[in-house]
């Protein structure tokens, strides 16, 4: 398996996105990473997103209130909206 459910930083060292000491500046990163792949690799960004939020999915189940969020999302059908709601809620995918 290649995720833990810790947090999207996950998503950042697979997709070779430097991490820094700063949140805010992660999740900017982010943000940006995914919405210049928006119209170009979706379905590969759009599967590796899948897999963390089935991971991070399992790991909320026990420690908070948003496993169903996370599994909503992951059921999503088109790889470019799953792309935009994960841009908009990337600060909350963490356990």
């Amino acid at each position: 398996m290649r995720f833990k459910g810790h947090d999207y930083t996950e998503l950042m060292s697979l997709w070779s996105l430097p991490i820094v000491d700063n949140d805010s500046e992660n999740e900017e990163k982010m943000r940006s990473y995914l919405r210049g792949v928006l119209w170009s690799e979706t379905t590969k960004v759009a599967g590796d997103l899948r897999e963390f939020l089935a991971v991070l999915e399992k790991e909320a189940e026990e420690i908070n209130y948003f496993a169903p969020l996370w599994r909503g999302l992951r059921e999503i059908k088109s790889d470019g909206t799953l792309i935009q709601a994960a841009i908009l809620l990337i600060s909350a995918m963490w356990t």
